[in-house]
């Protein structure tokens, strides 16, 4: 091995360093993210429970007040 490849070895091996540091970072964000979309897919479920329950309880309200309906 002459001096010229221990040269490029070293030199490809900090650049696989770099983009293994760099791909750590992102997969942090990636996980951030993630728990990001889940905290909001759980918030947008209870907002959805709500709504139905008011929904049916209003539709319920209504036909009580106007037997008549339906």
């Amino acid at each position: 091995m002459t001096f010229f490849d221990v040269t490029e070895q070293r030199t490809l091996n900090n650049e696989l360093k770099e983009a293994n540091s760099k791909l750590c970072e992102k997969s942090e964000e990636l996980a951030h993210l993630l728990n990001n979309l889940s905290e909001l897919n759980t918030k947008l479920k209870e907002s959805e429970a709500r709504y139905k329950l008011i929904s049916d309880y209003s539709n319920g309200w209504e036909t009580f007040r106007h037997p008549m309906v339906n």
